[in-house]
């Protein structure tokens, strides 16, 4: 492929690497939506993350859940085969315990042989599904998706005693979290991030630009007319390259109103959720 058109796609579109991965064959201009075969196994991260019980409780009604052990059910055949996984995330989060355990499983994979773990972000990463997000190596987002990070919080009843406790309890899964995304973004901007006390809504671009996720991917049949690449034929690019984010600037947000404009009612955590759940 030519150096400059390569360029190019480093700079507009994300690393070859993770295309290449993903069986996407590179070209200039939007991403198809990544098509994994017998060689990838894929895993569904979607709907509230919440203990394997109330998982029934959604599965009856219709809807999707995940939790730690239907997560650790579709995981086991890439461990078992030593295949790369695909982790397709739509989810608003839920419980941070639940959460923890999809980590684990997915400590334990890399362990039992999987060489990757790669996600994409169809619709949303918020809260407690954030944390799982960043324990992937390459995380792809679609132009629309958003990602929503948060300090933890909790429905409490009892003493005075007893909710400090529980105050206690939550200042500990925030230095817990912190670590979490420390590991793609670094703990000072974590640490920023998390001692906002507010909700970050951050769109596609933002979180790249902070760090959250490597690349935009564009659904095939939304990409319209890809933008056209230089022409290698012009030689030398001899304009400024676009300065780097400023990594100390505020990471471009969603607005509070739109916290479920546009996504579907049955995406909401319930207010009974424990956890990172909004």
């Amino acid at each position: 492929m030519n150096d400059r058109i390569l360029k190019w796609w480093r700079a507009h579109v994300g690393p070859p690497e993770l295309l290449e991965r993903w069986g996407v064959e590179r070209q200039a201009g939007p991403v198809a939506f990544p098509k994994p075969g017998d060689d990838v196994v894929t895993v569904r991260l979607r709907g509230p993350i919440v203990s394997a019980g109330v998982q029934r409780w959604f599965e009856e009604d219709g809807d999707e859940a995940v939790s730690g052990a239907s997560f650790a059910q579709e995981i086991a055949p890439a461990a078992e085969g030593n295949k790369p996984v695909l982790v397709l995330i739509d989810s608003p989060g839920g419980s941070v315990t639940e959460a923890a355990r999809i980590r684990t499983e997915m400590i334990r994979a890399r362990q039992n042989g999987v060489p990757t773990i790669d996600a994409l972000v169809e619709g949303a990463s918020w809260s407690a599904a954030t944390v799982v997000m960043a324990l992937c190596d390459e995380i792809a987002i679609e132009q629309l998706a958003t990602v929503m990070i948060h300090q933890p919080r909790m429905l409490a009843y009892g003493t005075a005693a007893t909710l400090r406790d529980f105050a206690s309890s939550l200042d500990e899964i925030t230095k817990a979290s912190v670590r979490a995304y420390s590991r793609r973004i670094g703990e000072q901007k974590a640490a920023e991030l998390l001692g906002k006390d507010r909700d970050i809504w951050l769109s596609a671009s933002s979180a790249v630009d902070l760090g959250l996720c490597d690349v935009i991917f564009e659904a095939e049949d939304d990409a319209g007319d890809p933008p056209d690449p230089p022409d290698p034929d012009d030689g030398d690019d001899d304009s400024p390259p676009d300065p780097p984010p400023d990594p100390d600037a505020e990471p471009g947000t969603l607005s509070n109103d739109n916290h479920h404009r546009g996504m579907r009612p049955d995406t909401v955590v319930p207010a009974l959720t424990i956890g990172i759940g909004s």
